[in-house]
């Protein structure tokens, strides 16, 4: 059944919201169009080709250096942290996956807060990237804080998308200091 060229525009508004980085063709193929017309509805629409997608949206991430802890759902200072986040097509950095360094910002940023620093230093760092992360994956991050020797905090963090463990880090974080080299 064929349907009506309003509501394919609209039903196009709704995937690019929900997927911004689908291409012409992937749109083409969902609402069983040409690949001709799906540009036209973007132009009628004023929705820019995937790529100028993925450039504006890298442009905002870069604009905006401060990496989400979401939903902080408990802390005890010093010692640990439980956060639920949802990817948001943002971390994705203009990729298919979230990259491995962006998960190992937030764990940075959670430990940040948990061991309340102004600006934290990572030490040795170790990583292991399980599993790809995609935007709309939510992900629980535990946060450990397992020792602390002088100025230095060794954490673990863990995060896990529906119980099967994604990613994980353990580091040494310090705080830093203006003037410290």
């Amino acid at each position: 059944m064929r349907v009506g060229r309003e509501e394919r525009q609209q039903e196009l508004l709704a995937m690019l919201t929900r997927e911004p980085f689908l291409t012409d063709a992937e749109l083409a193929d969902r609402l069983a169009v040409s690949v001709g017309t799906i540009r036209l509805d973007r132009h009628v629409l004023h929705i820019p080709e995937v790529r100028q997608r993925m450039r504006m949206a890298a442009g905002e991430v870069a604009d905006d250096p401060v990496l989400p802890l979401g939903e902080v759902l408990e802390m005890r200072p010093r010692k640990s942290a439980i956060s639920v986040l949802t990817v948001t097509p943002a971390l994705l950095r203009g990729e298919r996956y979230v990259p491995a360094q962006v998960l190992y910002g937030i764990a940075a940023k959670l430990a940040e807060a948990v061991l309340d620093l102004s600006a934290g230093l990572c030490g040795v760092g170790n990583i292991k990237y399980k599993a790809p992360v995609a935007a709309g994956d939510r992900l629980l991050i535990k946060l450990s804080v397992v020792r602390t020797r002088a100025s230095e905090n060794y954490v673990w963090v863990k995060m896990a998308r529906e119980s099967a463990e994604v990613f994980r880090t353990k580091f040494i974080m310090k705080a830093w200091e203006e003037g410290t080299s």
